[in-house]
């Protein structure tokens, strides 16, 4: 008789075990239905179901089970960024004019100085600028030489549109390997340029980039430069060009890329 019940209990037990087992995959289907209508992830959660291991202890069966659990994923720091950001259309290249401002007697007086700095302020307007300085030499070079310090901040840009390495050329003593050197006249004096010795091979197509073509020199210098190495200058490209008198004589004998005349 002792045996007899202890059967049934068991058998009852049993059934617990099975009914809350039951309960358990419905409440995982309704949960499953739930995420399907809506962006979010499943997050695994094991958990131990204190009842249903107590009800089966007689049998030495210990149940776990995975119950995911509906989040709604948190945006990440890049995609609010996204939502929140708008993008501001870019300046049509003829309008970059209105981001340069004079600057007079500066850095000498009588000197009416090209300030480019407002444009680089502007993140579209910066990004024409480098677009309309590369886009006559895409695919055709393989170096862009830049003159110190302005011709640095657009020649750089110009360089990774165009997928090509970039050449500093520095004023004299710069420099810490073998460099060679040109000089040249500016407004307002002269001065020397200095460019590392190995920076180019006799087969490398070369583009110049400078920000503002005055008297030429500078540009000047920086083409007698790549020629001394044996270089192809493919062209001089130039923001800006300041119309004075004999400049254009001094680049007659290369490719002369003007985005905007004063």
């Amino acid at each position: 008789m002792a045996l007899l019940r202890m059967a049934l209990l068991r058998m009852a037990l049993l059934r617990m075990a099975l009914l809350r087992m039951a309960l358990l995959r419905m409440a995982l289907l309704r949960m499953e239905s739930a995420a399907s209508s809506q962006r979010c992830v499943n997050t695994p959660r094991i958990f131990l179901v204190s009842g249903l291991a107590h009800a089966c202890r007689p049998y030495c069966l210990h149940v776990t089970a995975a119950l995911p659990t509906a989040v709604r994923t948190p945006p990440t720091v890049m995609e609010r960024a996204r939502r929140e950001s708008t993008v501001a259309p870019e300046p049509a290249v003829g309008s970059l004019r209105d981001y340069v401002r004079k600057i007079p007697d500066f850095p000498e007086p009588g000197i009416v100085f090209e300030d480019i700095t407002p444009l680089l302020c502007d993140a579209a307007a910066y990004r024409t600028a480098v677009d309309a300085l590369a886009a006559p030499f895409a695919g055709r070079v393989d170096r862009v030489v830049a003159m110190e310090a302005r011709g640095f901040i657009l020649g750089a840009g110009v360089a990774l549109v165009l997928d090509a390495g970039f050449v500093p050329m520095r004023k004299l003593g710069k420099l810490p390997a073998l460099t060679i050197a040109e000089a040249y006249d500016l407004e307002y004096g002269s001065a020397t340029l200095e460019m590392h010795a190995d920076a180019l091979v006799p087969t490398g197509r070369v583009l110049v980039v400078d920000d503002v073509v005055a008297t030429g020199g500078t540009a000047r210098a920086a083409v007698q430069l790549v020629r001394r190495c044996g270089a192809e200058v493919v062209g001089v490209a130039a923001l800006l060009e300041i119309d004075v008198p004999g400049a254009r004589s001094l680049l007659e004998d290369v490719a002369l890329h003007i985005v905007l005349r004063d």
